[in-house]
């Protein structure tokens, strides 16, 4: 199993948690994670790993949709975070086309600890602030939100914004959502939907 060397777990990591800080206090915005060599296997994409790399620790639990006992090591071996089920877990890594019905089995806090919700980091075919061809279009409104903004994602079912919408009504109790997506020669981008936010399709 790979044991990832190239990420530096201080300066990588925080690099990378700065990034998801701000794409999650700004929910729309795109950004560019800082390039790092990884080596992921069948299942995860490096944006995902990236991500996991800084946010999972040995305090936390993950659950992967359609992984492999060889991902699920994987993770454990680079982050220190241990495989849980789907209604347990802290963070649950999914492809975009995953039904959307795990929303509702996904942990939500309660009242005095709301930041024991899960958080959803969805693996997705691409990410734009423009639109694009196939790709499903969001209208966000709520905190950190000047107006509205809009994201474009690709690989992405529509029925997840509804689902969103109905598992975060009662604020501040829901899910977060990270998504997640590889570019070309390396790139690797991020973009955020806290559950403060308030979404529609755009037709």
């Amino acid at each position: 199993m790979i044991r990832e060397v190239a990420y530096d777990e201080v300066f990588d990591a925080q690099l990378h948690f700065r990034s998801v800080l701000d794409s999650m206090a700004r929910p729309g915005k795109i950004n560019k994670l800082k390039d790092v060599d990884l080596s992921p296997p069948e299942g995860i994409i490096r944006s995902t790993m990236a991500v996991c790399m800084s946010l999972l620790n040995r305090d936390t639990s993950f659950y992967l949709a359609k992984g492999n006992a060889e991902a699920e090591d994987y993770i454990r071996i680079n982050t220190g975070s241990l495989p849980s089920s789907l209604e347990k877990a802290d963070f649950l890594v999914v492809d975009g086309d995953e039904s959307a019905e795990i929303v509702q089995l996904a942990k939500e806090g309660i009242l005095t600890y709301p930041e024991q919700s899960a958080t959803f980091v969805i693996q997705v075919e691409g990410l734009s602030n423009d639109e694009v061809p196939d790709s499903l279009g969001i209208e966000i409104s709520g905190p950190g939100v000047k107006d509205v903004s809009k994201l474009f994602v690709a690989g992405l079912e529509a029925s997840w914004i509804e689902a969103l919408n109905e598992k975060n009504f009662e604020f501040p109790l829901g899910v977060d959502v990270i998504f997640t997506s590889d570019g070309l020669d390396g790139e690797a981008f991020v973009a955020c939907l806290p559950r403060s936010s308030n979404l529609k399709r755009i037709a």
